[in-house]
C-alpha cells in the first residue's frame, strides 16, 4: 500500500485479523480505498469476503488490527477491542 493511496484514503484498513470463537477468519488483510473507488470482493465460499465487510463495518469484534474510517474527514479509529477512540 502506497503513502499517496493512505493518505487520500476514504477507508483504511491495516493488518485486520477477525477469528470466531478459535478458528481465524481473517488474517492481516490490509487495504485503502480513496473516496468514490469501488472495490469488488471475489473469492470461493468461506475466504472471507462477508467477515470483511462486517469487521469493517464494525458488526464482528477485530482480534487485531485497525479500520480507519474517512481518515481526512473523521477523527475516530476503531481499535481491535471494537471500541471508539478519539484524537
Amino acid at each position: 500500500m502506497s503513502a499517496q493511496a493512505v493518505q487520500a484514503a476514504a477507508l483504511e484498513v491495516r493488518r485486520l485479523s477477525v477469528a470466531y470463537g478459535e478458528r481465524p477468519a481473517l488474517r492481516e488483510v490490509s487495504l485503502a480505498l480513496a473516496a468514490g473507488e469501488l472495490l469488488g470482493l471475489v473469492g470461493p465460499n468461506g475466504s472471507g469476503k462477508t467477515t470483511l465487510i462486517r469487521a469493517a463495518s464494525g458488526v464482528v469484534p477485530l482480534r487485531g488490527g485497525q479500520v480507519v474510517p474517512f481518515q481526512r474527514y473523521q477523527a475516530f479509529t476503531m481499535q481491535s477491542t471494537g471500541q471508539t477512540d478519539t484524537h
